[in-house]
């Protein structure tokens, strides 16, 4: 496949060089036939074969950071002949502006990620006005970014950071921008441990406008310590909650 020609920050290119160059040698050998949904955070890929077996006409696609995983995961979807599953290990951030053109892109899913609990981690979130101008980007207008969550004080920093951009609007069943795929769109192992256990789960659908990039500054968002529950919905007591989730 074509990758394109991104302007990273200095830092990027100095220190994570090695990264980008492994996102282009995956590339290299893989096509990637449109239209394209994306998973960010694919872990151990319940939700990416079962929405590539539900939509086959598509190309879904899962990034996923740690790349033990990914390539466990992208052995499976070959031995299962899911030939329009692909799977590739790398931070979203740099594979995302690498691998696809502006407005291409059918949809993005981004479902129960890391709270990063602690306040010094919380920059470590991906849910954040740099990354949804990064999906906004790179969705087709009508394309949409599917975010799901059940830590509701991460659902209440998702409605926080929503405001800081204008380019993509939540949208709600039977409004003119729901997607005509969302019947397809399967439960992550994450949502149906926790809604077998009765727990409610957070979910928006942010459908792309057309409008353009801003010049504005970001505004400044609350990255304070999240209250992290001693146990929840889904978990045994004492069992510790996973760090990764999905």
């Amino acid at each position: 496949m074509e990758l394109q020609t991104p302007t990273f920050p200095d830092l990027i290119t100095r220190y994570r060089a090695g990264e980008l160059e492994d996102i282009a040698a995956w590339a290299a050998t893989r096509t990637m036939p449109a239209p394209v949904h994306v998973e960010i955070g694919s872990n151990r890929g319940r939700f990416l074969k079962d929405l590539a077996a539900a939509l086959p006409s598509r190309t879904v696609l899962g990034i996923e950071i740690r790349r033990k995983f990914a390539e466990l995961l992208d052995a499976e979807v070959k031995d299962e002949g899911l030939d329009n599953a692909r799977v590739l290990g790398a931070d979203a951030m740099l594979a995302l502006p690498l691998l696809f053109a502006d407005a291409s892109l059918e949809c993005v899913y981004l479902l129960f990620p890391d709270p990063w609990w602690k306040k010094r981690h919380a920059k470590r979130r991906l849910f954040a006005p740099a990354f949804l101008d990064l999906v906004a980007d790179k969705l087709k207008i009508g394309g949409h970014l599917v975010v799901k969550t059940d830590v509701e004080p991460y659902a209440s920093f998702i409605e926080a950071v929503l405001p800081c951009t204008e380019r993509l609007d939540l949208v709600e069943p039977g409004d003119a921008g729901w997607p005509e795929h969302a019947e397809s769109w399967p439960a992550t192992t994450r949502e149906r441990k926790v809604t077998a256990a009765g727990g409610p789960v957070w979910r928006y659908v942010l459908c792309n406008n057309g409008k353009p990039r801003s010049d504005a500054p970001y505004p400044e968002i609350d990255l304070d310590r999240f209250p992290k529950p001693e146990a929840e919905p889904g978990d045994n007591p004492p069992a510790r909650r996973p760090r990764h989730r999905g």
